[in-house]
């Protein structure tokens, strides 16, 4: 194991010991690292770091109102919370596991999140006409076509929408949506990626941009096993 990796390892150690994201757009949050899948990278502020640009833009509107739907062990809920603690927040997660970890990392980190279970078509409705901004993340494996249908597209008129699309669980469905909310938003189209060295020294605390390119993405690995598309809806008319 070489120099700057031992230092990257203490520096995940440290990280996990504070419960504190130490970059990216969620700086200074406060996580439970025994909850977390890719706790490391998560730790780091360096996960999914091609989608920073969009999460910023959503976070400068200003939502009211943010909704997670498929949000795990509440990493970007936790990370939104922290971000805009005036906002109102709703996590909705099925597995009831996973759902637990959510609701005690919350209460323990004293964030403001309502956890629901599994996410209707018609209790997604509900929530989003009770605001007319609003910033919706949806990772839902394959589920999102139910999801976002034509009759939720006016309701979500003015929200800003970040979609984690399944096309090998759901063949068309990314494209159907796609087409769907083109009347509506601006859409940005974004493939998941390994970072090259100008974006590691970008993204990544000292010394983890030390590190090879090869180090790195050994631990930059998410498991995903093959390229992810991630769609992000801008509203045409925002006012």
């Amino acid at each position: 194991m070489n120099f700057t990796y031992r230092i990257a390892s203490s520096l995940i150690q440290r990280a996990k010991q504070r419960h504190q994201v130490a970059s990216g757009p969620f700086k200074g949050a406060k996580l439970i690292p025994s909850a977390l899948e890719h706790d490391w990278n998560k730790l780091m502020g360096v996960y999914e770091f091609y989608l920073h640009g969009y999460l910023e833009t959503a976070i400068a509107s200003l939502p009211p109102l943010c909704i997670d739907v498929g949000a795990a062990e509440g990493y970007y809920t936790l990370g939104l919370a922290h971000r805009l603690p005036e906002s109102r927040h709703i996590a909705y997660e099925m597995l009831d596991e996973t759902r637990n970890k959510l609701v005690c990392a919350a209460a323990s980190l004293q964030a403001s999140i309502q956890a629901k279970g599994k996410c209707t078509l018609e209790e997604l409705t509900a929530d989003v006409l009770s605001s007319e901004r609003g910033f919706l993340l949806m990772d839902c494996e394959g589920y999102e076509e139910q999801l976002l249908t034509a009759s939720i597209r006016e309701p979500l008129a003015r929200w800003h929408i970040l979609l984690e699309v399944h096309d090998f669980q759901a063949p068309g469905a990314g494209d159907r949506i796609l087409e769907l909310y083109s009347v509506t938003h601006d859409v940005a189209i974004v493939n998941s990626s390994q970072p090259d060295r100008s974006t590691l020294a970008a993204i990544a605390p000292w010394p983890l941009n030390a590190l090879s390119l090869d180090a790195f993405k050994d631990m930059f690995n998410e498991g995903r096993g093959g390229s992810m598309r991630f769609f992000f809806f801008t509203p045409k008319h925002q006012n």
